[in-house]
């Protein structure tokens, strides 16, 4: 579809579709990790029951508790790059529009 937004620009509708789906999957792979990084549980001896009952394969507390210090160890740093791409995205995104008032601005 091809139609003039108020600056006389087309529109590209399927450009701003992808925009939004990309951002509801950058959304979903941010909160996934700090879903899965809420249940870990607390003791050793319940990973090594979850691990067992999942796959078949039986751990030991030592294990269990080294497996889970990684588990959580994979998720904080997940939950970190999320952030750090949503600041970094934030802070694109208003330098943009203030570069976008200083052009207005000056051409006045």
């Amino acid at each position: 579809m091809a139609g003039h937004c108020c600056g006389g620009e087309p529109l590209n509708i399927s450009g701003e579709r992808k925009r939004r789906k990309r951002t509801w999957l950058d959304a979903a792979g941010c909160l996934v990790p700090g879903f899965l990084l809420a249940l870990v549980p607390k003791c050793p001896m319940c990973v090594a029951a979850y691990l067992s009952l999942a796959t078949g394969l039986a751990l030991s507390a030592s294990t269990a508790a080294w497996v889970r210090s990684g588990f959580i160890v994979a998720m904080v740093a997940t939950v970190a790059i999320c952030t750090v791409r949503l600041g970094r995205r934030i802070y694109l995104r208003n330098s943009e529009k203030s570069d976008l008032a200083e052009r207005a601005v000056s051409s006045v």
